[in-house]
């Protein structure tokens, strides 16, 4: 009788530990598919804006896993406040963290606005066909100054 309550304790424990590492599992998969740039869009929040990204900045003229042929115009719109003197970053970026190509979006209306202003973009590169690459539409706030302090918008792509 004294065995029993040592049985039910090894395992009412075992199955603890069995719950925290599904847990654990569980967790890591979520972080993987907020990050994975293969599943879609990433949303780079260095300094956690609570603003939704889509309030922000939106494209039209690719979709993400899409294939790229250079050249390419990117079009879309982004409220003022993503721009500074008329206009914002976008660099294509490979898997390896080189920079492939990388252009200026200009606005195509006042940028001194609140509200959405749209943007067209001309990128040109040169790399083996069905290269995997991001595409990096990034905040141009001069505020946020330094590596990482920037939020980002990116695109998964394939460069045909």
């Amino acid at each position: 009788m004294k065995c029993f309550p040592v049985v039910f304790l090894l395992l009412f424990l075992f199955s603890c530990n069995n719950a925290a590492d599904t847990n654990t599992a569980a967790t890591e998969a979520t972080e993987e598919a907020k990050t994975s740039p293969i599943r879609g869009i990433v949303d780079v929040n260095p300094l956690n804006d609570p603003t939704p990204l889509p309030e922000m900045i939106n494209f039209t003229s690719l979709a993400p896993g899409g294939n790229l042929y250079s050249p390419h115009t990117l079009k879309g719109r982004a409220i003022g406040s993503w721009y500074h003197e008329g206009d914002f970053p976008i660099t294509i970026v490979g898997e390896d963290g080189t920079v492939i190509a990388s252009a200026p979006a200009t606005a195509k209306g006042d940028w001194m606005q609140e509200g959405w202003v749209p943007y067209e973009a001309v990128l040109e590169w040169d790399a083996e066909p069905n290269t995997k690459a991001k595409l990096v539409f990034t905040l141009n706030n001069p505020a946020d100054e330094g590596e990482g302090k920037r939020r980002a918008l990116e695109i998964p792509v394939f460069l045909k």
